[in-house]
């Protein structure tokens, strides 16, 4: 689903009387050149080298065809950039930061906005009909942000700077495109999520998949669920269960006006709810209710939301009775836990059992 991307004006008195008197009589790639101290050395990053011919066609052409937008890194982050070598995927990189058509700051509206980039390589981009890698624009009272990676933020400094084939924003970082869920999941920091997912050879069931959207519990909400009863195959069907197929950015969530039923890949439904803007995810039973806690994580084949319980995939559990294990918590002290809902374990110690078994089975 397309939706209306975001920006903002962040320019500044000076900005403001650049973009006042700017004819539009030049090209993007010349306006990225005239830029002094700004964006003048990724424009000689562009015109060093054959591999960029094409961009720079892109980009020097006189609007009749297309427009562009160009989220432009200043000097410091291109001087930054080549700091970290010369393995750096630098012509995907570039188209990552590319929009088709102009997008001044006035087309924007306020919070999350997603839009879709020029990054539509195969070997990169594994969403579904074909759809290129979006960008997540943030806009709030602080100014304009481009979440990106897992943790970083790239900041717009000057805003509407514009061409005759289009808009240049500069930024104050290169942006990164996103990467697989499983890879995702690790740099988060949900390792309990992770130990998960690996210890029953499940990354390939979230990352060979076209288009899903996964809410993933952090490991606080793992630290409340108990899986001292359960195997591999219901550890599957806990994640499976946190997976969607198809990409719901959180505009598309809150766009929801009544309580939207979403079938996950482990086959039962979970429930959204859309609460003042604030969006709210139950499970089958009705007994467990999460809230995202972070939204739009981007990945390779769709979205992350960060979740703040784990949601159960069934109102009886299939958990096999007269099983009664002690877990070691983290206070040294054993716990027998004979429910989904028992007392606190280790996480890590169930999952390197579970590993040890070698059990294999798909969602």
């Amino acid at each position: 689903m397309q939706f209306k991307t975001a920006f903002a004006i962040l320019a500044s008195m000076a900005a403001s009387v650049i973009a006042q008197t700017n004819t539009n009589t030049s090209t993007i790639i010349d306006l990225l050149r005239t830029q002094t101290g700004q964006t003048d050395q990724f424009a000689t990053l562009l015109s060093g080298s054959p591999q960029y011919q094409n961009l720079i066609t892109k980009l020097s052409g006189n609007g009749s065809d297309a427009n562009y937008t160009v989220f432009a890194p200043n000097n410091a982050a291109i001087t930054k950039l080549g700091a970290v070598g010369q393995n750096v995927d630098l012509t995907n990189i570039i188209l990552y930061h590319i929009l088709n058509g102009s997008h001044p700051a006035s087309s924007f509206s306020s919070g999350i906005n997603i839009v879709s980039t020029l990054l539509n390589n195969g070997s990169y981009d594994f969403y579904s009909n074909n759809i290129a890698l979006p960008l997540v624009v943030s806009k709030n009272d602080t100014g304009l942000q481009i979440p990106y990676s897992t943790n970083e933020t790239a900041n717009v400094t000057q805003a509407d700077l514009k061409a005759m084939n289009g808009i240049v924003h500069i930024i104050d970082s290169v942006l990164s495109y996103p990467i697989s869920p499983s890879n995702t999941i690790k740099n988060l920091g949900l390792n309990q999520l992770y130990m998960a997912l690996n210890s029953t050879n499940s990354t390939g069931n979230i990352d060979t998949k076209k288009g899903v959207t996964i809410f993933a519990p952090n490991d606080k909400a793992f630290g409340q669920f108990s899986l001292a009863n359960l195997n591999a195959s219901q550890i599957q069907n806990v994640i499976g269960y946190h997976v969607v197929d198809g990409v719901y950015f959180s505009p598309n969530l809150t766009a929801f006006t009544s309580p939207m039923n979403l079938t996950t890949q482990q086959g039962k439904n979970i429930t959204v709810k859309n609460l003042n803007g604030g969006i709210e995810i139950t499970d089958v039973s009705g007994n467990e209710t999460a809230k995202i806690v972070r939204s739009d994580i981007l990945t390779n084949n769709g979205v992350i939301h960060i979740i703040d319980v784990v949601l159960i995939p069934s109102e009886n559990s299939t958990i096999p009775n007269n099983t009664s294990t002690n877990f070691t918590n983290t206070n040294g002290k054993g716990s027998a836990a004979n429910s989904l809902h028992g007392a606190e374990f280790s996480f890590a110690a169930f999952l390197i059992t579970v590993a040890a078994a070698v059990i294999t089975i798909a969602f």
